[in-house]
């Protein structure tokens, strides 16, 4: 019409929640501005950060539940969908991102979570960490023989969880 309009509608690629206005009133817009980032809440990611020493017990597909602290009694079902290739060198900690369905838009953003990664380890044989004396060079525990009788054996160790430790000779 060779006059400036002086509205104009604009429609998303995608529907979703407004997280950021990038643009004000008034402002000049071009093809390449980004005016808003949305984001589909309905299914979220969840980074969790996993010790290095957790690394074998950890699969892409693993089932994973997580809870927050707002909503005590409640968990949501997940699963591991990736495992960051680079070890974080100050915290000695890989990313994994868990994906987790959200229909009622209960996990916001940014929020702190606890997450549990299920791993089935099989039949081993653990015993309390606590029950190690460790020397520096070799592991021993007492093994109860007769009544008030105990006897030490050197152990070779396994896999450490938190309170348990493997014993795999």
């Amino acid at each position: 019409t060779g006059e400036a309009m002086r509205t104009v509608t604009l429609y998303a690629p995608m529907s979703g929640y407004i997280l950021m206005r990038n643009v004000t009133q008034g402002e000049k817009i071009t093809q390449e501005s980004n005016l808003m980032d949305i984001a589909d809440l309905s299914r979220v990611w969840v980074l969790a950060s996993i010790y290095e020493y957790e690394l074998p017990f950890l699969k892409s597909g693993q089932s994973a539940t997580m809870s927050l602290s707002y909503q005590p009694g409640k968990s949501y079902q997940g699963k591991v969908s990736l495992i960051y290739p680079v070890l974080e060198g100050g915290s000695r900690t890989v990313q994994a991102r868990l994906e987790f369905q959200n229909p009622e838009m209960e996990i916001k953003p940014e929020m702190f979570a606890e997450v549990v990664i299920h791993a089935d380890l099989g039949e081993r044989l653990a015993i309390p960490e606590s029950a190690v004396l460790s020397t520096g060079t070799r592991n021993v525990v007492f093994v109860g023989r007769d009544e008030g009788i105990f006897e030490p054996r050197e152990v070779r160790l396994g896999l450490r969880l938190p309170d348990l430790v493997e014993v795999l000779d």
